[in-house]
């Protein structure tokens, strides 16, 4: 295991993503059982779960359980998530970059990209009027932003010069773009 901190250049930065999405003819609650089985690895595989301001996103998560369907990984998530500042053996460390990084009264994401060097077009969620594409392309930034943050933070990652997400998303995320570009904006979820 690595323990020196790596330095990025803000033009190459190598990443792996996978982009969930509602194929008809699934309910929205089936997606939710996806993400509920990547938190379950994710929770015990991963060195750091990081998120930005988290609970309302698990709360809402977790509402899609039922009698038939629990979600385990998002049950456990959200119950370590709330005592995040207590790591479990064998588990991911914990970090909220709404709460957990930086000055207390900073939570805005775009503040604190704005801070960190990290330049993007948006880094707030996605609109759901927006087309497959948009929502992916601005949920990866998003997402990048988030695991900067965090990295830099846990003293993995530095940078010097202002890294470009949206630059680095369409770098690595081209051709999945690409196809979501011809998919048609799905209906919201209820």
């Amino acid at each position: 295991m690595s323990t020196r901190t790596l330095s990025l250049d803000g033009r190459h930065l190598n990443f792996g993503f996978e982009v969930l999405s509602r194929q008809e003819p699934d309910s929205p609650t089936e997606l939710v059982h996806r993400l509920d089985n990547i938190f379950v690895a994710c929770r015990r595989q991963a060195k750091t779960l990081a998120g930005h301001n988290l609970d309302p996103d698990l709360a809402r998560l977790a509402s899609f359980a039922s009698h038939q369907r629990r979600l385990p990984g998002v049950d456990t998530v959200r119950q370590h998530w709330a005592n995040r500042s207590v790591k479990g053996r064998g588990t991911a460390r914990m970090l909220d970059t709404a709460h957990d990084v930086g000055q207390a009264a900073e939570s805005d994401l775009t503040a604190i990209c704005d801070r960190v060097a990290l330049k993007a077009s948006s880094v707030t969620d996605p609109d759901s009027r927006a087309s497959p594409a948009d929502t992916a392309q601005r949920a990866l930034t998003r997402t990048l932003a988030i695991a900067l943050i965090a990295a830099r933070a846990a003293g993995r990652y530095d940078w010097t010069s202002t890294i470009d997400l949206d630059e680095l998303v369409l770098s690595a995320a081209w051709d999945q773009l690409d196809h979501l570009a011809t998919v048609p904006p799905a209906i919201p979820a209820p």
